[in-house]
């Protein structure tokens, strides 16, 4: 049987507490940032954040209930079946995302808000099927 190897099971475990789960959101954003304006102080920041985001933080617990709700959101996602259904936005995300880095990459705002626009649509429709499970 496979089992996962040990830093990959730290790091899951992490995306599971929500300081560390909105620092690598955050070290994402930057990091789009910093491909949008060829920025080394940018590209650096943003990946300092991304690995001190697999640390172990002791903050005090979040008060806010939207993070939870998004994150239990995002494990349900994970955690469902591989459906056709599940496949297909699989590649719809894949899609998006190569789009999003292209559109940073040579600077184009037409192809950027069209991934940003993509982006949201898939978070509706998700969030409208999750809607429709309860």
């Amino acid at each position: 049987m496979y089992t996962l190897p040990p830093l990959l099971v730290q790091a899951l475990k992490r995306r599971r507490n929500p300081w560390n789960w909105l620092i690598q959101i955050f070290a994402v954003l930057l990091l789009c940032m910093a491909l949008w304006a060829t920025s080394t102080a940018l590209y650096s920041t943003g990946l300092i954040l991304l690995g001190s985001s697999l640390f172990e933080l002791h903050l005090p617990e979040m008060q806010t209930k939207k993070i939870w709700k998004l994150m239990r959101l995002e494990r349900t996602w994970l955690e469902s079946p591989a459906t056709k259904r599940k496949k297909l936005q699989i590649l719809a995300l894949m899609f998006l995302v190569a789009l999003l880095f292209y559109s940073l990459a040579v600077h184009d705002l037409a192809l950027l808000l069209l991934a940003i626009g993509g982006f949201v649509l898939f978070a509706t429709e998700a969030a409208q099927h999750s809607r429709l499970a309860e």
